[in-house]
């Protein structure tokens, strides 16, 4: 199956005080129709900036500084995202490209009602009277199961739960039925209960639209639930990518073991939780040769000196570490 984006050396930098603190460094995964690539890993490895870079949308100082992004068209070829003009970018956001962003409670504008913000991304893509635009929102609304969308539709964000705003967001992102769904901690500050609904809709939505989806998170019960595909990301790397199923079973690389040691279980008797030892490096201080030797137990001179080559360990399943779990 064709993908339907690419990416491929994505570097993204902040530029603070004359210093340069790669964010992103190197990134290649891809992206397939119908499909949900999980991209997972701990606070500050570059999740979010790399979303927002598909999008284009790094804060400053930030920079996108090399790779390419490849959007399939159907039929007219791949569109290179990265070096479009900002006018001709502005048409791709929201109509071939949605973005669920981080924080639902903080998200959406406090002084619109709901049905003015979803219909915002309606009218700057399609020429809809305004009748239609109304009627395109509340059968969003309807889409995403939010209750009664004729009423929310004059709500202000302040009367609806967080759940509520959650789906408002989907909807927002949805409006113009993209090709892709970037979704960055789409179930943050949410209960269980509620989490299970958004990725349940989440999943349906991706079916019934037929979307490729990034789901970004740093919940392996949220990969292991609504993914096929994982990324596991480390200092702005990829540093394993498996299909779900396998990594969870047969992970390579000892960070991913060590996150998945750190997630406690049904059914076992209550014991310690292990934890990732030490704490992730600042930007200003990436260590040479491999980024996690300084808390990898499996650590040798090789590490320190050579960052390690990507490898394939399995079908579809590549990650860079010199020695690899067996």
């Amino acid at each position: 199956m064709n993908p339907v984006l690419e990416v491929s050396g994505l570097r993204t930098h902040f530029g603070i005080e004359k210093r340069v603190l790669p964010a992103v460094r190197g990134v290649d995964f891809s992206l397939s129709r119908g499909r949900t690539l999980g991209l997972v890993g701990e606070s500050g490895c570059g999740k979010t900036v790399t979303a927002l870079s598909l999008m284009r949308l790094v804060p400053r100082p930030g920079r996108i500084v090399a790779g390419s992004v490849r959007l399939d068209r159907s039929g007219g070829g791949p569109l290179e995202l990265l070096s479009l003009p900002e006018s001709r970018m502005r048409r791709i956001r929201g109509r071939e490209l949605g973005m669920i962003f981080q924080e639902p409670m903080t998200s959406l504008n406090p002084v619109f009602t709901i049905g003015e913000q979803v219909r915002e991304a309606i009218r700057v893509h399609e020429p809809l009277g305004k009748k239609a635009v109304r009627e395109r929102v509340i059968g969003l609304l309807r889409d995403v199961n939010l209750p009664d969308p004729e009423s929310r539709y004059f709500d202000y964000p302040h009367q609806l739960s967080g759940g509520q705003r959650q789906r408002v967001m989907i909807a927002i992102a949805l409006a113009c039925n993209p090709k892709v769904l970037i979704a960055d901690e789409p179930t943050t500050a949410l209960d269980v209960t509620v989490q299970a609904r958004i990725l349940g809709l989440i999943s349906r939505l991706r079916d019934r639209y037929e979307m490729a989806v990034l789901l970004v998170t740093h919940d392996l019960g949220v990969v292991a639930q609504a993914t096929e595909r994982v990324a596991v990301m480390y200092l702005g790397r990829i540093v394993e990518a498996a299909a779900t199923r396998r990594l969870f079973k047969a992970p390579a690389h000892p960070y991913t073991r060590g996150l998945l040691d750190s997630v406690p279980r049904l059914g076992e008797e209550k014991r310690r939780l292990a934890a990732v030892r030490g704490a992730v490096p600042t930007l200003s201080r990436i260590p040479a040769g491999c980024s996690f030797h300084p808390r990898c137990p499996r650590a040798g001179e090789v590490c320190r000196r050579e960052s390690p080559a990507p490898r394939e360990v399995g079908e579809g399943h590549r990650v860079e570490c010199h020695f690899p779990l067996e």
